[in-house]
């Protein structure tokens, strides 16, 4: 939820849900999970990428571990998001190494979308990070402190913003196709191989 100036909101309501965390995956296979944790919900994800708006532009918030998922963070910059803000609980994790990946996963999506990201998060790390992944500010892990930079706007569409993962689905399509050609290849091989020669 945004609050604006105004005391006007707008909701954003999380679409990736965490797996036995925020709800249960296979509940009729899974059926003995919720006996372990009580925290497990039947949270209902939200269906859109919804924008909400400061100062005249349009941001994308995705939530919490959303953002390490490339397609999802790519459908609000497509829907018109100038610049990306994301919130995170990395309490769970303490002082081990899984907020530091978590935030570096926040500064990739930064770079494939050309866009300025902010980040709050509640034990850290939070910061700015530039449209090139540079980090311009950053907080140390349990740390309470304030940050505050210059971010610029973009409404530019980066070429990841544009076709998204057609490149990596084309060279992965690529790399079956030659793999399923070599195989066939050296079956062949081996059957002229294995046939019986004639001594003249």
């Amino acid at each position: 939820m945004a609050i604006h100036p105004d005391l006007s909101r707008s909701l954003y309501f999380k679409m990736h849900l965490v797996p036995f965390g925020e709800y249960t995956p296979y509940k009729k296979v899974f059926f003995f999970i919720e006996r372990v944790t009580h925290a497990i919900g039947d949270i209902t994800p939200g269906r859109e990428a919804v924008l909400h708006e400061h100062a005249g532009f349009r941001f994308g918030s995705p939530i919490c571990y959303e953002v390490i998922f490339p397609n999802l963070v790519r459908k609000f910059v497509r829907k018109g998001a100038d610049f990306l803000v994301t919130i995170t609980n990395d309490g769970w994790y303490g002082k081990t190494s899984a907020p530091h990946q978590h935030w570096a996963q926040a500064v990739v999506r930064a770079v494939e979308n050309r866009r300025y990201l902010l980040r709050a998060a509640t034990t850290g790390i939070s910061g700015f990070v530039d449209p090139f992944g540079r980090v311009l500010s950053s907080s140390r892990l349990m740390t309470r402190t304030v940050l505050t930079e210059t971010i610029y706007p973009s409404a530019r569409l980066s070429l990841y913003t544009r076709i998204g993962d057609a490149l990596p689905i084309a060279g992965l399509t690529l790399s079956l196709l030659s793999l399923i050609l070599a195989v066939t290849k050296r079956a062949k091989d081996r059957r002229i191989n294995a046939r019986p020669r004639q001594i003249n």
